[in-house]
């Protein structure tokens, strides 16, 4: 039980660095629109499970 407490502030600070990373790397290279989208739709299926953990956990 304390062990998930303790992984729901880590695993949004994981999130959050990997957001930051992918607007540094399109702010670095704006002209790869490719690279862009595919670390964009791997941001949002990060999302969605992080989301997802946190809808199980209240239940």
């Amino acid at each position: 039980m304390s062990k998930k407490v303790n992984n729901e502030p880590f695993s949004k600070r994981a999130a959050l660095s990997i957001f930051l990373f992918i607007i540094s790397r399109f702010l670095v290279c704006p002209k790869s629109l490719i690279t862009h989208y595919f670390a964009l739709s791997i941001s949002s299926q990060i999302i969605t499970i992080l989301s997802q953990n946190a809808i199980f956990q209240h239940i």
